[in-house]
């Protein structure tokens, strides 16, 4: 009998531990809520009841003990957009235009610091200058699972904040982001104060469907802000960088979101050959010999191989030793080289709208201005004038 005894309760023993084990298991299996984000200044209330009765078995009045608890604010750094680099020409200034979206749940406000600028060694005194600061963005969570239609509008529950102000935790209009889309706001609705109570916000649709967003999602706000950078003074003949770090950084986040741009500044390049001719069609850079009395051609050729317009060129050329300059000999022409005679834009020896002068802007020296040269072999200038040798 005693052996009997121990038998069933070493049977019950086990069937408990089974029990319990498989209990374990299931409470294992549930779906766990740690991933999910209830937005800040959301009010969770848990009341506790208790009825009783009297000796005389009459039902008493119920009492009642409520605890509130308020969400806190989750900080997080924002998610700053990359924008494309870009090139400029000198003195003039390029923006680039960035997006800033809260992954808070709740309001927070961002800090856009002093950018920091590197630039190339031709070029210095440059500026970046970032939008007012700081950004206060507003932030929330969904309370109940939707999926965003692509089209019209879709009405978004959220949870309620503490105050009745006709924004949900910060956020009033303008463009959210959801699950990494960003959507316009077309109308809120605050229930601001009804303690467990719940708000919502209307999107537009983007085109695109969404699936279905889980309670928790965040639902971040989105500002924009332009980054303008202006070239400093350039002191070399070749494209210059400059380089600029932004970043952004909420309150209590433990680090800033950052992005770096590259602006290339074009820069205008020239470079001028010069060469001799005996009879204006076969020319040389050097070598030619010629008797007294001999006719010289000269052409100055001046090109631009930069990235950018070379503006108020001025080419001066003083009369060689022992020569007489030709008037009126003056010419020009643009593009791939040609000889004396096809150069068909006639220069004059005056001061007029041609830009070109002899021995008046500087005695003794042909002065020739040009509004602009652009970049490019097909834009090159030539410029011709006549000598005769000293006899």
């Amino acid at each position: 009998m005693t052996t009997s005894v121990q038998n069933k309760s070493s049977g019950f023993i086990r069937g408990a531990l089974a029990v319990m084990a498989l209990a374990a298991l299931c409470v294992s299996a549930l779906p766990s809520d740690s991933s999910a984000s209830t937005a800040a200044n959301t009010v969770i209330r848990n009341t506790v009841s208790v009825n009783y009765r009297d000796t005389a078995n009459t039902a008493m009045p119920q009492v009642q003990a409520t605890v509130d608890i308020t969400v806190a604010l989750v900080f997080a750094t924002p998610t700053l957009n990359a924008p494309a680099d870009q090139s400029t020409n000198a003195g003039t200034p390029v923006g680039y235009t960035y997006t800033i979206t809260s992954n808070a749940n709740g309001p927070d406000s961002y800090a856009l610091t002093t950018p920091t600028i590197t630039q190339s060694a031709g070029i210095s005194g440059s500026t970046a200058v970032p939008a007012p600061t700081p950004v206060t963005l507003g932030g929330t969570t969904i309370a109940t699972a939707v999926t965003i239609a692509a089209g019209g509008t879709t009405v978004i529950t959220v949870p309620t904040d503490a105050l009745s102000d006709a924004s949900v935790n910060g956020i009033t209009g303008g463009t959210v982001v959801i699950n990494g889309f960003a959507y316009t706001v077309a109308s809120i609705v605050d229930n601001g104060g009804a303690i467990g109570g719940t708000s919502t916000i209307t999107v537009n649709g983007n085109g695109t469907a969404s699936g279905l967003l889980p309670v928790g999602t965040i639902i971040g706000e989105r500002a924009t802000f332009t980054l303008t950078v202006t070239p400093g003074t350039i002191s070399a003949a070749a494209n210059q960088t400059i380089t600029v770090t932004t970043s952004a950084k909420g309150g209590g986040a433990p680090v800033a979101a950052t992005d770096v741009t590259v602006t290339t500044v074009n820069v205008a390049t020239l470079g001028v050959t010069k060469e001799v001719s005996a009879d204006g069609n076969t020319w040389v850079a050097s070598g030619l010999q010629a008797a007294p009395g001999a006719t010289l051609y000269y052409r100055i050729t001046v090109t631009n191989s930069g990235s950018s317009d070379a503006t108020s060129v001025v080419i001066t050329d003083p009369q060689p030793l022992y020569t007489t300059y030709t008037a009126g000999s003056g010419r020009r022409a643009t593009g791939a080289a040609v000889n004396y005679g096809a150069a068909a834009t006639v220069l004059t020896d005056a001061v007029d709208g041609d830009g070109y002068d002899f021995n008046i802007t500087t005695a003794g020296q042909a002065t020739y201005s040009i509004a602009s040269i652009a970049s490019g072999a097909g834009n090159a200038v030539q410029f011709f004038f006549r000598v005769t040798v000293n006899n």
